[in-house]
């Protein structure tokens, strides 16, 4: 209900397995970096990996990262949750 109210649901998000992927998996462990450099406000490995996504307060803050990322030559992707 708060989420369809349009609040903020400030809260941590966790995945157990980053915990033995992402030491195996530097190339996501440094996604994850830069994706909060670039405003992610929570920022997590999907499943058993090794995607990553992030967080974004607005829509313009995720298409700018989707752009830088993709500059740097990364396979990024906007997209909203439903």
């Amino acid at each position: 209900s708060a989420i369809e109210g349009g609040e903020k649901i400030d809260f941590p998000l966790y995945n157990i397995f980053e915990e033995s992927v992402l030491p195996r998996c530097k190339n996501s462990e440094k996604i994850k970096a830069r994706l909060s450099e670039l405003s992610a406000t929570s920022v997590l490995m999907s499943g058993s990996g090794p995607s990553v996504f992030g967080v974004f307060d607005t829509e313009a803050a995720a298409r700018e990262c989707v752009e830088r990322l993709t500059e740097e030559g990364k396979l990024a992707f906007f997209a909203r949750s439903v």
